[in-house]
């Protein structure tokens, strides 16, 4: 049944790009997030501070010869040890064995700092398998079921398995993203096409509210909902904006989704950070992005414009030169899913989205903004999102490499010793046959892994 509806769902992305703007269906029936809704069950300067690692870290004292590790800029020959999973140049009384890495290139793992996987056992065994063969070793999942995550919590944060951080129910307001697509698969609407037929019925259903995301229209409901969205214990905080710039005419007519009110979300913010959390923002305009950033967000979850349909108006999702200086100045990363775009099939569109997103990521650079890479894709990880971005020349193979291996790992855990290869942090890294800074494809030549001092099968 699964294996069929993820059929229909191919089939019908065609009429989900073509419904008119004002249902919002690029946001509620973009296939990725779709795909990824229907299997959801019933530091200092050399690394991240520390923060608790997954705590079966072996006793085995290990020798790794011959590699060529990379130091931030270049990769440079040298001899590491892996003491109780701990990284050291400093040789120990004992070695209880040695690895040859064989002039393999080392660099530390990889991150998918946005997806919507690791909640269920339906895909656990498949999904760990792709990740950690991909280098893949951290990932932060942007909206799910606490209930689903539950399940599988022996399956992950382990170090046989891939470290995720959480954000649980997401906030939206009423009728908005993603309230159409969980409701619709929880009352066995699997495709855009039934969704949309019943969208009265299932807007009027709630099954999944206060468990898959939060309906937050006023100051009132956030004050009553709070305790229940800590009570999940999320990792971080994920709002949802969709065309803020129309927010009040959007609340006036039913079915349309405002996302959160804008004059609301600081006061999400406040209170998020007043628990420790952070704040991840999906944001669609420039305008969407400019009150996530007033507002303290600490995280853009998506660049806006992503992606757009033909009818809309590109310069509504440029943006500005002093939200660019002021997402610097503020130290909020941006992660920009670019590779949805290739969703869109519209070619001409197509194109206009991706100069739009070369511009923006230029300006975002230029102003010196951190970056985060993860792909938003069911079925896919973050390699499809660093060969994305690549190919659209924004950065250089050693820039690029140092946002999938050093930025994206310590955004999803950010007080953990990882993203470097120094003394002190955790012995975690993966080998690749070929330099990735001759040619960033390279990447994809991985011949060992090892997590906290376990080397994998």
């Amino acid at each position: 049944i699964l294996k069929f509806e993820y059929d229909n769902l191919i089939s019908t992305s065609k009429v989900a790009i073509s419904v008119r703007k004002s249902t919002n269906m690029k946001a509620l029936f973009t296939l990725p997030f779709l795909l990824a809704a229907l299997f959801i069950p019933f530091g200092d300067e050399d690394c991240a501070l520390s923060q608790s690692p997954p705590e079966a870290k072996t006793s085995r004292t290990s020798k790794f010869i011959n590699g060529n590790w990379f130091d931030g800029k270049s990769f440079k020959p040298r001899t590491f040890y892996s003491v109780e999973g701990t990284l050291t140049q400093k040789s120990p009384k004992s070695v209880d064995e040695t690895v040859d890495l064989k002039g393999g290139f080392v660099v530390p793992p990889f991150g998918d700092a946005h997806c919507h996987h690791f909640e269920g056992v339906y895909d656990i065994d498949a999904l760990t398998t792709s990740y950690l063969h991909d280098g893949i070793f951290y990932a932060q999942t942007m909206a799910n079921s606490p209930i689903g995550a539950k399940t599988i919590k022996n399956r992950v944060n382990i170090p046989s398995g891939v470290d995720i951080g959480y954000a649980h129910g997401c906030l939206t307001g009423s009728a908005s993203h993603p309230i159409l697509v969980y409701d619709g698969l929880g009352m066995g609407f699997y495709n855009p096409r039934d969704q949309f037929a019943h969208k009265e019925e299932i807007l009027k259903s709630h099954i999944r509210e206060n468990e898959c995301y939060y309906i937050i229209d006023t100051e009132e409901d956030l004050e009553k909902k709070w305790k229940l969205i800590l009570s999940t214990k999320p990792d971080l905080i994920k709002v949802i904006l969709l065309h803020s710039e129309n927010y009040a005419q959007r609340k006036r007519e039913t079915g349309i989704g405002e996302g959160i009110d804008p004059e609301l979300l600081p006061k999400i913010v406040k209170k998020a950070h007043e628990a420790g959390l952070r704040v991840a923002a999906h944001v669609d305009s420039a305008t969407d992005y400019h009150n996530a950033l007033a507002s303290g967000v600490d995280i853009m979850a998506h660049l806006c414009g992503y992606f757009i349909l033909p009818t809309d108006d590109i310069k509504d999702y440029r943006i500005s030169e002093s939200d660019a200086s002021l997402t610097a100045k503020r130290h909020v990363t941006v992660i920009p899913t670019a590779n949805l775009v290739e969703g869109i099939e519209d070619l001409p569109t197509r194109t206009k989205a991706n100069e739009n997103q070369i511009r923006n990521l230029k300006l975002l650079k230029k102003a010196g903004v951190s970056f985060g890479i993860g792909t938003d894709s069911y079925g896919t990880d973050s390699l499809k999102e660093a060969l994305h971005l690549h190919k659209l020349g924004v950065w250089s193979n050693l820039e690029l490499l140092k946002i999938w291996c050093e930025s994206t790992p310590q955004l999803i855990f950010p007080n953990r010793k990882i993203g470097r290869l120094k003394d002190g942090c955790e012995a975690s890294f993966v080998v690749m046959e070929k330099n990735p800074l001759v040619d960033f494809e390279n990447l994809q030549t991985i011949r060992l892994r090892c997590k906290q001092g376990l080397v994998m099968p």
